[in-house]
């Protein structure tokens, strides 16, 4: 079946896109491709370049797109939040791209190059490939990965009633941790940072004991 035309997608979705789009989403999508991209192995190497000079920041444009020409449809009805659906796009274009001929050739010389800029020796970046893991070890891996996944998208779904909070988290998840940094980050005073981080802990115990109750049942 051919996708659909920007034209023929219906009005209502386009129109619902326009809204929800804003550039702090775009933001926060490119900082969720930057993070999913770091956690995987590019040609054996984890957090490497991505192959074929393919950013992260690429994956944000083109998931909008894939909804505009209808190759991942968007129904606002039963799917209201957009930023939960491209995500859901752009984990399935890192994970082909995981799984691309490109990604699984032997490691060029620009990646073994940015391996050089890691900490630890050389020799590290060669152990626990991928294809040398036992497949059942890489299951595990896999399945812890997605509970982290759920419990982060969880807790900024919780933190929906205070935007800085979530953005924090996003910071932190960012590696962006200290304070001071995180305040730049923001364009926030560093005073307003200090007094958030106790009302992020109660937030985060808070939401820590209904996602273990959650995943108990």
């Amino acid at each position: 079946m051919e996708a659909c035309s920007e034209e023929q997608v219906p009005k209502e979705v386009l129109e619902a896109l326009e809204s929800q789009l804003t550039s702090e989403m775009i933001e926060r999508l490119v900082t969720y491709a930057e993070w999913k991209v770091r956690k995987r192995h590019w040609q054996g190497i984890r957090g490497a370049p991505m192959p074929e000079g393919l950013e992260p920041k690429d994956l944000v444009p083109d998931a909008v797109e894939k909804v505009l020409d209808g190759r991942r449809r968007w129904d606002p009805t039963e799917q209201p939040d957009l930023f939960k659906h491209l995500t859901g796009v752009i984990d399935s274009d890192v994970n082909h791209a995981a799984m691309s001929a490109a990604n699984r050739h032997v490691r060029d010389e620009s990646v073994l190059m940015a391996a050089e800029g890691m900490d630890g020796p050389p020799g590290s970046y060669f152990d626990g490939l991928p294809g040398d893991e036992d497949p059942e070890a890489i299951m595990v891996t896999e399945e812890e990965e997605a509970r982290s996944d759920r419990f982060l998208w969880g807790l900024l779904k919780f933190l929906a009633d205070k935007p800085l909070l979530q953005q924090m988290v996003e910071c932190i998840v960012d590696d962006v941790t200290k304070p001071r940094e995180i305040a730049e980050k923001l364009g926030v005073k560093s005073k307003d940072i200090y007094n958030a981080t106790k009302q992020l802990a109660r937030r985060l115990e808070a939401y820590r004991a209904q996602w273990l109750a959650q995943e108990s049942n």
